[in-house]
């Protein structure tokens, strides 16, 4: 099944009260769109039994369903109102197993026999506008069979602000907190904040953060799911002194098409991002600030792309990576997508490539270029652009024999 609770009108709550008018001077918002402490909605997997004469439990499961909080229609009192999922709320879309009785065919006839059967879990998905959300309460979207991923949360905002908007906000941001979160901040509209315990206890199998310009990251953060992490955001930063770890089976960091120009760039900082996969994917120009070492660890590959440009059929508009922090990629090969030309910015930084192994199998891809700025390269790994280039700027050390591919 699926729940989705759309707001139009200025207020909504899910324990009934509504506001009928602005309510900007309370609360620094447009409205209240609110789910509250006591409020639960599920779309959990489910069995559904059929009616039989002889008492036998059959029927089928069904998997978990969507539950989507977002805006409907465009009014712009509604675009301000903040998305509150209170800390006692609970947005429950977890799978679920059972034993169903199903008819088999055997040497004497057919006959009835007991099955385990298994419903996948669902997602939780929100859409926020300029006002922002706030999600305290608890998300569950956990499997019950280790043979199926967990659900997905899907965290997005929109596109790009224009001059147009009623009340346009100065930054669209992603924020992610190691600990609980703070009351809403009036003077803050456009955060989503969400923390990783929240995450992590939802027992996710895909994260999907996308906003057109920062995600954010707030003391040691760790978050671990099972299947994938999506971050898509023109800008990724981390507060001082932060130790920040994401890992997964498959990773990609990318910078929207249509992220609007703030003349972001990179920053100093101390804070420690790594991510870790099976296979990383960089794609598009983002900006890291805040940040004094970022590692990409891949068991597979480390893929560098640009990003496919609507404006021409096959253009492929530039991928960067722009950073002041040391750069380390350690996989057993990085390597750089079909027709991509892929810059990475690191400038009196070291960038090191390393855990390399000549012998991995090569990606299919061709006619991609790859130019490495920095202070010092350490090229201990392996590189390739089949059919294109590679550019090492910088003063290069420890570089080994067969250590890149052209």
């Amino acid at each position: 099944g699926q729940v989705s609770l759309g707001l139009s009108g200025i207020g909504w709550q899910a324990d009934s009260t509504i506001f009928p008018g602005l309510n900007t001077s309370a609360t620094g918002f447009a409205g209240t769109f609110r789910i509250g402490d006591s409020a639960t909605i599920d779309t959990s997997a489910a069995t559904v039994l059929s009616a039989t004469t002889d008492g036998s439990r059959q029927g089928r499961m069904v998997d978990g369903g969507t539950i989507t909080l977002s805006f409907s229609g465009d009014p712009p009192a509604a675009r301000q109102t903040l998305i509150d999922v209170a800390p006692g709320a609970r947005l429950v879309a977890r799978g679920a197993s059972d034993t169903l009785q199903v008819s088999v065919q055997g040497g004497e006839g057919r006959r009835r026999q007991d099955e385990r059967v298994i419903g996948a879990p669902g997602s939780i998905v929100i859409h926020a506008q300029q006002g922002g959300a706030r999600v305290a309460g608890q998300l569950d979207a956990r499997s019950v069979d280790a043979t199926v991923p967990g659900g997905r949360l899907v965290i997005t905002q929109p596109d790009y602000n224009t001059a147009a908007d009623v009340g346009e906000v100065a930054e669209h941001a992603i924020r992610i907190s190691a600990g609980p979160l703070p009351a809403p901040i009036a003077d803050e509209r456009g955060a989503v904040r969400i923390s990783a315990q929240t995450i992590n206890a939802g027992g996710f199998g895909e994260l999907s953060l996308r906003t057109p310009q920062r995600v954010d990251f707030d003391g040691n953060v760790e978050i671990d799911v099972n299947q994938r992490i999506a971050i898509d955001a023109a800008v990724v930063s981390a507060s001082a002194g932060s130790d920040v770890l994401l890992t997964a089976p498959s990773l990609r960091l990318s910078a929207p098409s249509a992220a609007p120009q703030r003349g972001y760039t990179a920053t100093e900082g101390t804070a420690r991002l790594v991510v870790a996969a099976g296979r990383v994917e960089l794609a598009g120009e983002q900006t890291q600030q805040g940040l004094a070492q970022f590692s990409a660890i891949a068991r597979s590959h480390i893929e560098l792309q640009g990003v496919t440009s609507g404006a021409q059929a096959g253009a492929v508009s530039p991928g960067a990576l722009r950073t002041l922090a040391d750069v380390t990629f350690a996989a057993p090969q990085t390597s750089v997508a079909t027709l991509s030309p892929f810059t990475i910015d690191a400038p009196d930084q070291l960038v090191r490539f390393t855990e390399g192994r000549a012998d991995s199998a090569p990606l299919l891809a061709a006619g991609g270029s790859l130019t490495v700025n920095a202070g010092t390269i350490l090229q201990d790994g392996v590189l390739r652009a089949p059919l294109g280039s590679i550019t090492l700027n910088g003063v290069l050390l420890g570089v080994e024999r067969h250590a890149w591919k052209l």
